[in-house]
C-alpha cells in the first residue's frame, strides 16, 4: 500500500498524480515523496519507477520555467532528483546499469547549466573507481565525453590524454565504427553502398542471402545501440538465434549483441540444402524480420531495406528449390510451402515497386539529405534562439519538396512522393510553430493531396493482390507511415481551430469584431472532424465498397456483392494545388482584418469532396441518422491529437440537435493503456485464464476511471447525461478493454448506462441504413444455431455439464433457429446455412490467431479444438476469411459466444481485423462476441439472459400502439440490443456473489448498430 495515501495502490496513487491538475514541479515533488516511501519499505523498484516520473515532470518543469524567475529554482530541483536518482542505485541496489544512467543526467547538468567542471570530474572518476568492470559502450561513451570537455576547461592535460584514450576505445564499440566485419560504415548508411556489399565477391544466391543477413543484422545492432530498438523488441527480432533465459539482464544481451555470428544466424534462419528450416518456423521469424525492414525513415532507405528482405526471400526459395531437387522432385511441381513463400515474395516486390526504388540521382538525394537535415534541427531545444534555423530555410527546403513532389509523380515513385508530401506539411506547420509567418492549417491542402494518392494506391494495391485482402490491406495502411498524413492533419486541423476559437475570444475582450474568427473556427473544426472520419476503420471500409473484381472473387462470382457505386481508380486523380494564403505577424486590429481576407471566397466546405471521400461518412449524414435515433442516443469518437506533441485525446460527443465541441481526456498514452492491458488482461498472443478475477480486480478497473470522467461532467453542456445509450468509438488499444466496466461514480457504466461499440462511425451508418431500410416479409428472419460437439467435456462436474448443454438447447429451441450440431459439422455445411441468415447464434469453441487473424476461427470439431491451424486432415473450422466469403441477410445479428471471440488485432491506422469485422463484412449490423476467453457456464447465462431480455422487447413491441410515423421509419419497431445487453449483465451479477468480478460478465461486447428487427421467437 502507499504510506502517503493510506489504502491506496502504489500504481494507483502513482496515475493519480500523473492525471491530476498539479503543476509539473508539484508533480515531480509528489513522485518523490512516493519514491521516499517506497525506499522505506525496501521496494526499490517502485522507487526507481516513481524517481523516473520524478525526473521527468523535473525536466518539463524546468523548461517551462527556465525563462522565468522560477527557472533557477526548478532547475536546482531537477538537479537534487538527479542526485537522489544516483543515491538510491548506489547505497541500495548496487546496479551499476541504471546508476550510470543517473550519472549522465548528472553530468549533463553540472557541465551545461552549472559549468561546474569540478565537480563533474569528480562525480565522474568516483562512478569509474567503484565499477573498474562496468562495459556498456554508450553509457561509458558518453561518460568520458563529458569528462574531456571538464578536461579540456580545466587545462588538465594528462586526464585530457587519458580520458581520449578511453574515449576511443568505448567510442570504437558504439554505433557506425566500423566494428561489423567486413561490412563498411557506409554500408550501414549510404543507400547505393548496401548492394555493393551484398554482391561483391559473392558467387550465387545463396551467398546473397548470407551477405543480406549479415547486413540486416548490422542494421540491428546500430539501430538498438542508438535506442531506435528496444531491447525486447530486438530479442523478439532475433528470436531465431537468441536462446539465452536471462532476458531482464542488459549486460547479458550487450554481450550476446557485440557476439554474434552471422553465419550461425544464417543457418538458423535458413537451414542448410539437407534440412531446411520448416516453413512455417521460416515464414514466422521472416515476417518478423519483414515487418521491422518496413519501417520509414531507417538508415540506410526504406528501399535500400525491401529489396534486402527480397534477396533474402530469393535466397531462400533457391535453396528451397536445391533441396527439392535433391529429393528428385521435378522444378515444375508447386509445393506448398514454397507456394507460400513464393507468395511473400511476391507481396514484397509489390511493395518495393510501390515506393519506387529509393531516390534516383545524387542531386535527389543531396536534396531530401538537407530537407532531413533542416527538419532534424526544427526539434533542438531554442532552435530559433540559437540561430539553428530561420523562416528562409523552412522555405527553401518547402521548395525543395516541391521539386521532389513533382520530380517523384512524373516518375510513378509513389512512396517517395507521398513521404515528400508529409515533409512539405511538416516544415509548413514548423513555420507556424517557431515563427508564426503562416496560418496553423497552411499544410492541410498538401496533406488533401497526400490522402488522394494514399487512398489511389491502397486500391491499387487491392487490385493486384487478391490473396487475403483485408489484412493485405491493413498491412499497406501501416507500411504507408501508419496513416501518417491523418494523424499530422488532425492536430494541425484541431491545433487551428484552437487558435481561431482564443482569437476570437482576445477579439471580444477588446471589442473588435470576431465573427471573422468565428467563421474560420467553424471552418477548421469542420475540417477536424473530416480527417478524424478518416482516421479510423479505412480497411473494412474499403472493402465494402470497393466494387471490383478483387471483391467479386472473394465473394464469388456466382453472389456477386451489390455496393453502393464503384469507384473509379485513376492513375493521374489531382491537379495542381493552389497555394494557401501566407500571413504574417501582425497586431490584433490587422489580424482581424487578415481574417475578414481569408475568409472572402472560401466556399462552405464540402464534405463529401473528392475522390477519398467517396466512402467516407459526412457530418450531415451523423446528423441525419441521430436525427432518427431519438435524445437519449450519444456517440463518443475518442481521438488521439497527439502526433504533434499538443497531448492527450479529445472526445467528440455527437447528439441529436446539439453542438458536438470536443472533450480533452487526461493523458492516459496508448502506452499507459497497453500496460494496463497486458498487467490485467494479458497480451494479444496469450491472454490471461481468468482476467479482472479474485482480489484486485474492482481496483484494476478504477484505475481507468480518470480516462472517462470528463465525459459526465455536469458543468458542460455536452456531457453524458444519465441513462442515455452510449456508442464508443474506440482508438488503439482501448479497443481491448471493457470500457462499460469502468466505474463513474463507483457504479460501473454499464450499470447505469447501456453501452455499445462501432468500429467507425461509417461503418455504424452503414449498418444504421441497412436496419432503417428493412421491412419484414413472409417467411420471417432465418435463425441459425451453431453448436459443436467436442470428446473433451465442456466442465469437469458432468452434472453440471448436462444442465448447462439444457440451457443452450432451450436457448435454440426459443430461437425458433435452424440447429447445426453435434460431432461431424463442417465448414460447407456451415457456410451453406449461413447464406442469407438474420441471426447467427454460435456455442463453441473459438480459435483466436494474433498473428495471422485472418486465420483465427469457429472451431467445428474435436481435431480443430486439438489442432486449431485447421491444416490437419478432419480439422473442421470456419476461419475469418471464410465468413468474408459468406453473405448473411441485411440486417443480421450474430451472437458468438466463445473464448475471446471479440479479440481482434488492432493495426497502428485503427484497423480491427478479426470475427467481429468479418461479421460486418458479410452483412451483420450487430455482433455479440468475448473480448477474452470466458468459462462455458459463464456463456450459456449470458446467452439465456440476453436472449430473455430480448424476447420481453420483444412482446412489448407487439403490444404496444405505434404511430403512422414510427410505423413508416422502421426503426421504431427494433429491439434494443444495448438495453438487451445491459439487463443480461445485471441478472448475470444477480447470480450470486462469484458472479460478481468483472471477469464473468465483462466480456460480453456488443459491436455495430444497436436496433434490431424482433425475430420470430417462442
Amino acid at each position: 500500500m502507499n504510506d502517503q495515501c493510506p489504502g491506496i495502490s502504489f500504481d494507483l496513487a502513482v496515475n493519480l498524480v500523473r492525471v491530476s491538475s498539479c503543476t509539473e514541479g508539484e508533480k515531480s515533488r509528489k513522485y518523490l515523496n512516493l519514491s521516499n516511501a517506497a525506499s522505506e519499505r525496501k521496494d526499490f523498484t517502485k522507487a526507481n519507477e516513481a524517481l523516473i516520473a520524478a525526473r521527468d515532470a523535473a525536466q518539463k518543469n524546468w523548461h517551462q520555467c527556465k525563462t522565468l524567475s522560477s527557472g533557477r529554482a526548478a532547475l536546482q530541483h531537477l538537479h537534487d532528483i538527479h542526485t537522489a536518482y544516483i543515491d538510491l542505485h548506489q547505497r541500495h541496489t548496487g546496479m551499476a546499469f541504471f546508476e550510470s544512467a543517473g550519472v549522465n543526467d548528472y553530468l549533463t547538468t553540472l557541465s551545461v547549466h552549472y559549468k561546474d567542471n569540478q565537480k563533474l570530474l569528480q562525480t565522474f572518476e568516483d562512478f569509474q573507481g567503484r565499477h573498474v568492470n562496468f562495459g556498456i559502450p554508450t553509457h561509458q561513451e558518453h561518460m568520458f565525453d563529458h569528462a574531456i570537455g571538464a578536461a579540456k576547461q580545466l587545462v588538465m592535460k594528462e586526464r585530457l590524454q587519458r580520458y581520449s584514450k578511453q574515449y576511443f576505445k568505448w567510442f570504437k564499440q558504439c554505433p557506425f565504427s566500423d566494428q561489423w566485419g567486413r561490412l563498411t560504415e557506409s554500408a550501414l548508411s549510404d543507400p547505393d553502398q548496401y548492394l555493393r556489399e551484398i554482391f561483391a565477391g559473392a558467387e550465387d544466391p545463396i551467398d546473397w542471402g548470407n551477405n543480406a543477413l549479415q547486413l540486416v543484422l548490422a542494421w540491428a545492432k546500430v539501430e538498438w545501440k542508438k535506442n531506435l530498438l528496444t531491447t525486447g523488441t530486438l530479442q523478439e527480432l532475433l528470436g531465431f538465434t537468441y536462446k539465452d533465459e536471462r532476458d531482464d539482464d542488459p549486460n547479458s544481451f550487450s554481450e550476446f549483441i557485440e557476439a554474434l555470428d552471422f553465419e550461425e544466424a544464417a543457418e538458423s534462419l535458413y537451414g542448410d540444402l539437407d534440412k531446411p528450416t520448416p516453413s512455417a518456423i521460416f515464414l514466422d521469424n521472416m515476417q518478423r524480420l519483414k515487418d521491422w525492414l518496413y519501417l520509414p525513415d531507417r538508415p540506410p532507405s526504406q528501399a535500400a531495406r525491401l529489396h534486402v528482405a527480397k534477396i533474402i526471400m530469393l535466397s531462400r526459395l533457391h535453396r528451397h528449390r536445391l533441396h527439392l531437387a535433391r529429393q528428385g522432385v521435378p522444378e515444375d511441381v508447386d509445393i506448398g510451402d514454397y507456394t507460400v513463400e513464393q507468395k511473400m515474395l511476391d507481396n514484397i516486390e509489390k511493395l518495393e515497386s510501390a515506393v519506387g526504388g529509393g531516390y534516383g540521382d545524387q542531386s535527389d538525394r543531396q536534396t531530401a539529405s538537407r530537407i532531413h537535415t533542416t527538419l532534424t534541427k526544427c526539434f533542438v531545444p531554442e532552435a530559433v534562439i540559437k540561430r539553428l534555423i530561420s523562416d528562409e530555410e523552412l522555405q527553401s527546403r518547402i521548395a525543395d519538396c516541391v521539386d521532389l513532389v513533382s520530380k517523384f509523380a512524373n516518375g510513378g515513385r509513389r512512396f517517395l512522393e507521398y513521404h515528400s508530401l508529409l515533409q512539405q506539411s511538416s516544415l509548413n506547420w514548423q513555420r507556424y510553430l517557431h515563427f508564426k509567418s503562416v496560418p496553423p492549417d497552411s499544410g492541410l491542402e498538401v496533406l488533401e493531396r497526400a490522402e488522394i494518392l494514399f487512398t489511389d494506391t491502397r486500391k491499387q494495391m487491392l487490385i493486384s493482390d487478391s490473396a487475403e485482402l483485408f489484412t493485405a490491406t491493413m498491412k499497406l495502411t501501416e507500411e504507408f507511415l501508419s496513416q501518417e498524413h491523418c494523424k499530422m492533419a488532425i492536430s494541425i486541423a484541431f491545433r487551428s481551430f484552437l487558435e481561431n476559437m482564443a482569437a476570437a475570444q482576445r477579439a471580444q475582450a477588446q471589442g473588435v469584431p470576431n465573427a471573422k474568427f468565428g467563421d474560420l473556427a467553424f471552418h477548421a473544426y469542420e475540417r477536424f472532424l473530416k480527417w478524424t472520419y478518416r482516421s479510423k476503420g479505412r480497411g473494412l471500409i474499403d472493402l465494402i465498397y470497393l466494387d471490383i473484381e478483387v471483391v467479386q472473387g472473394l465473394v464469388g462470382t456466382s453472389n456477386k456483392r451489390q455496393t453502393p457505386f464503384a469507384p473509379i481508380i485513376s492513375s493521374n486523380l489531382f491537379s495542381s494545388v493552389e497555394n494557401l494564403h501566407i500571413g504574417e505577424d501582425i497586431t490584433l486590429q490587422e489580424e482581424a482584418e487578415q481574417a475578414e481576407t481569408r475568409t472572402n471566397g472560401i466556399a462552405p466546405i464540402e464534405l463529401s469532396s473528392g475522390v477519398t471521400d467517396e466512402t467516407i461518412i459526412i457530418k450531415p449524414a451523423i446528423d441525419k441518422m441521430l436525427s432518427k435515433l431519438g435524445d437519449d442516443v450519444v456517440l463518443v469518437d475518442i481521438i488521439n491529437i497527439s502526433y504533434l506533441g499538443q497531448g492527450g485525446s479529445q472526445a467528440i460527443l455527437y447528439r441529436k440537435n446539439a453542438h458536438n465541441l470536443p472533450i480533452p481526456l487526461p493523458e492516459i498514452t496508448p502506452q499507459a493503456i497497453e500496460l494496463w492491458v497486458a498487467k490485467y488482461l494479458g497480451t494479444q498472443e496469450r491472454s490471461m485464464k481468468e482476467p479482472l478475477c479474485g482480489e484486485g480486480n474492482a481496483s484494476a478497473l478504477e484505475e481507468l476511471t480518470p480516462l472517462l470522467m470528463p465525459l459526465f461532467n455536469p458543468k458542460l453542456p455536452q456531457s453524458i447525461k444519465p441513462k442515455e445509450i452510449i456508442v464508443f468509438c474506440l482508438t488503439g488499444a482501448l479497443h481491448r478493454i471493457p470500457i462499460h466496466a469502468i466505474p463513474i461514480n463507483g457504479v460501473s457504466l454499464i450499470e447505469s448506462h447501456p453501452v455499445a461499440y462501432c468500429l467507425s462511425l461509417t461503418t455504424l451508418h452503414r449498418s444504421y441504413e441497412t436496419v432503417g431500410k428493412f421491412r419484414p416479409s413472409s417467411p420471417g428472419l432465418k435463425s441459425l444455431a451453431i453448436v459443436p460437439s467436442y470428446k473433451q467435456p465442456w466442465i469437469e462436474n458432468t452434472d453440471a455439464e448436462g444442465k448447462l448443454l439444457q440451457e443452450v438447447e432451450g436457448v435454440c429451441t426459443n430461437l425458433n433457429a435452424k440447429v447445426c450440431s453435434g460431432s461431424n459439422l463442417t465448414k460447407e455445411i456451415v457456410q451453406d446455412s449461413l447464406s442469407d441468415c438474420a441471426h447467427v447464434h454460435y456455442f463453441g469453441h473459438v480459435h483466436y490467431n494474433a498473428k495471422l487473424p485472418i486465420r483465427s476461427a469457429l472451431l467445428l470439431n474435436e481435431s480443430a479444438r486439438v489442432d486449431r491451424s485447421l491444416e490437419n486432415p478432419g480439422s473442421e473450422g470456419l476461419a475469418v476469411r471464410d465468413i468474408f466469403k459468406s453473405q448473411l441477410h441485411k440486417p443480421a445479428l450474430a451472437t458468438i459466444i466463445g473464448c475471446g471471440s471479440g479479440q481482434s488485432l488492432i493495426s497502428n491506422s485503427d484497423d480491427v481485423l478479426g470475427l467481429p469485422s468479418a461479421f460486418l463484412f458479410a452483412g451483420a449490423s450487430a455482433i455479440v462476441s468475448t473480448l477474452w476467453p470466458i468459462s462455458a457456464d459463464d456463456g450459456a447465462d449470458f446467452a439465456v439472459e440476453f436472449y430473455r431480455a430480448f424476447h420481453q422487447q420483444q412482446v412489448r413491441l407487439r403490444t404496444e400502439e405505434k404511430s403512422a410515423a414510427a410505423q413508416e421509419s422502421g426503426l421504431e419497431r427494433c429491439v434494443n440490443l444495448a438495453h438487451a445487453m445491459q439487463v443480461a449483465v445485471k441478472r448475470l451479477r444477480q447470480r450470486g456473489e462469484n458472479k460478481k468480478a468483472a471477469y464473468h460478465w465483462a466480456a460480453f461486447y456488443l459491436t455495430g448498430f444497436w436496433l434490431f428487427p424482433p425475430l420470430a421467437m417462442k
